[in-house]
């Protein structure tokens, strides 16, 4: 069996992604550390080695000629290089996939695999979506997320900022069984084997995700399942308590 070290990279060279023990290789643990693993997806970033290269013409260019106008000039396309290289920097790093079909590979990973809060359900949903999105041509590397913690606060992100609130059609008998919960809350749905389609139909709820209607019975589907498991995961950690 493979160890940990023999799988760590020491240099931007394409990592395979291994099995390790039972666990899919991430890049948290392919790379030795994270700031390899950002070089690696920088240097796999045109625009970003293109944004590097730019103030380095003016560099060579005052090294060689040794010219106060050169020196002025030098030092102007450095100043906007530099700024030009922080753009494309923050653009980089906040990069989001909007892509739809992405975002229904990932709540179907969620609904397939019934991911608690800690385990290898995440790490697994985090490869496959990484595969996803490199083999589709929505990232440049297999390596979009760096472990399954940002995965899952992905999928966190992707559901808050996608709710809207409902308007109320009338006053409700039970206010506690027509609200979807947001999924780092402890609701207590528990249609994790009702079919997506139906969950849509049959589901009482303040929020809405999408109006896709395909989206929609996604999301709802994948934010219930997720809920219970989180409820199961926190029911085993403590039998004794009488949880809701």
């Amino acid at each position: 069996m493979q160890s940990d070290n023999d799988v760590k990279l020491n240099t931007l060279s394409e990592p395979s992604a291994p099995l390790i023990t039972e666990n899919v290789a991430l890049p948290d643990v392919i790379f030795k550390s994270h700031f390899l693993y950002l070089l690696y997806e920088i240097a796999h970033n045109k625009p970003l080695m293109i944004s590097f290269m730019i103030p380095m013409v003016p560099i060579l260019l005052a090294l060689t000629f040794h010219y106060v106008a050169v020196y002025i000039v030098a030092s102007v396309l450095c100043f906007f290089g530099f700024i030009n290289i922080i753009c494309v920097l923050g653009t980089f790093f906040h990069a989001p996939i909007s892509d739809k079909e992405f975002k229904i590979k990932l709540l179907l990973e969620v609904i397939a695999r019934k991911p608690a809060l800690k385990g290898e359900e995440w790490r697994t949903i985090t490869y496959n979506t990484n595969q996803y999105l490199f083999e589709n041509d929505l990232w440049k590397t297999p390596y979009y997320f760096y472990n399954d913690k940002e995965c899952h606060s992905f999928f966190q992100d992707l559901v808050k900022t996608g709710r809207r609130v409902v308007a109320s059609e009338g006053p409700s008998t039970n206010d506690n069984n027509n609200t979807l919960s947001d999924p780092s809350t402890n609701g207590t749905d528990n249609t994790e084997d009702t079919p997506p389609a139906e969950a849509s139909n049959n589901t009482a709820k303040s929020y809405t995700y999408s109006s896709d209607p395909i989206l929609e019975a996604y999301f709802i589907k994948a934010v219930e399942v997720e809920q219970q498991a989180q409820q199961d995961y926190w029911r085993k950690q403590y039998p004794d308590v009488d949880m809701p």
